[in-house]
C-alpha cells in the first residue's frame, strides 16, 4: 500500500508529545492546586493548539486516516483536559474552567467533522484495529457514529462537572486553598500519576499507532506544538512568585504572622514546610 499524506502536524513526535501531555494531566492538576499563579495555562494553550490543529484539518479533509482517530480521542482525551482547571487563584480556576470547556467542545465537534466529511473517503480502503482488522465501510461509519453520541453525552458531564469545580473554586477561603498546598506537590504526581494515565490511555495510543503502520500515514513536524509543549511543561515547574512576593512582604503584623502559617520558600516552591 501506498503511504498516506496527512496535513502537518501528526508526525511521530507530534503524537509523542500529545500522549506525554495527556498522561501529565495528573501531575498538571496536582500543580495548579493552591497555585496562585499560571501553572496550568501552559497545559491549556497546549491543547488548544493541538485541537484547532485537528478541527482545520478535520474541517479541511486533510486528516486522512487519522479521521479514525478522532472519536477516540474525543473519548479518552476529554477526561485528560479535566487536569488542567485547578488553581489557587478564583479568577484564573473560572478562566481554566471554561478554557477546559472550550477545548472538551472543539474535540467534539472534530470528532463529529471528521466523521461527517472526513471517513467517506477511505471506505473499502482504510483499516483499523477492532477485535481484529477491519475496513472503514458504510456500517462501520454507522457504528462510529453511536460511539461518538456517547462522546457527546460524555461530553456534556465533564462540562458540568468543569462549571462545578470553578464555582468551588470561587466559593473556596483563601486559607483552603493554602492548606490544599501538599509536600507531594507535583514531582511524585508525575510517575505515580503517569503510571495511571499511561495504563488509561494505553488502548488510545495502541489504537492510533497500528491506524499509522496499517494504513502507511505519513505526516510533517509541526515544530510550533512542539515549542508550545516545552512551555507547558515550564510553566507546571515554575515556582508560585505569588506567594514568593508574599514571603517578602511578610516582615511582621498580625497578617504576616497568618500568613506565615502557610507560606514558606519551600510551598512556594511546591513542598510543605508542615
Amino acid at each position: 500500500m501506498a503511504a498516506i499524506q496527512a496535513v502537518q502536524g501528526f508526525s511521530q513526535l507530534n503524537r509523542a508529545l500529545m500522549y506525554i501531555s495527556a498522561i501529565l494531566a495528573p501531575a498538571q492538576a496536582v500543580s495548579g492546586i493552591g497555585h496562585t499563579g499560571l501553572s496550568n495555562l501552559g497545559f491549556l494553550a497546549y491543547n488548544y493548539y493541538t485541537q484547532v490543529v485537528w478541527f482545520r484539518a478535520a474541517s479541511n479533509q486533510q486528516l486522512s486516516a487519522f479521521a479514525l482517530v478522532a472519536v477516540h480521542a474525543n473519548t479518552t482525551l476529554a477526561f485528560a483536559y479535566l487536569g488542567g482547571i485547578f488553581s489557587g487563584n478564583r479568577v484564573m480556576a473560572a478562566l481554566l474552567s471554561l478554557g477546559a470547556m472550550g477545548v472538551l467542545w472543539l474535540n467534539n465537534a472534530t470528532a463529529w467533522i471528521s466523521w461527517k466529511t472526513g471517513q467517506q473517503q477511505g471506505y473499502g480502503d482504510w483499516q483499523f484495529f477492532f477485535f481484529g482488522w477491519r475496513t472503514l465501510s458504510p456500517g462501520w461509519h454507522k457504528f462510529i457514529m453511536v460511539w461518538q453520541i456517547s462522546n457527546s453525552l460524555e461530553t456534556f458531564g465533564l462540562s458540568v462537572g468543569c462549571i462545578m469545580l470553578a464555582i468551588r473554586a470561587g466559593a473556596r477561603s483563601r486559607e483552603a486553598n493554602k492548606r490544599m498546598f501538599k509536600w507531594w506537590h507535583r514531582f511524585p504526581a508525575i510517575p505515580i500519576g503517569g503510571a495511571i494515565m499511561t495504563f488509561v490511555l494505553c488502548p488510545y495510543i495502541v489504537w492510533i499507532e497500528l491506524i499509522v503502520r496499517r494504513n502507511h500515514v505519513e505526516s510533517e513536524t509541526d515544530w510550533v506544538a512542539v515549542y508550545v509543549f516545552i512551555g507547558q511543561v515550564a510553566l507546571m515547574f515554575l515556582p508560585d512568585f505569588g506567594k514568593l512576593i508574599k514571603l517578602v512582604k511578610n516582615n511582621g503584623g498580625g497578617e504576616a504572622e497568618d500568613e506565615g502559617r502557610y507560606y514558606s520558600l519551600s510551598d512556594a516552591f511546591g513542598f510543605s514546610s508542615r
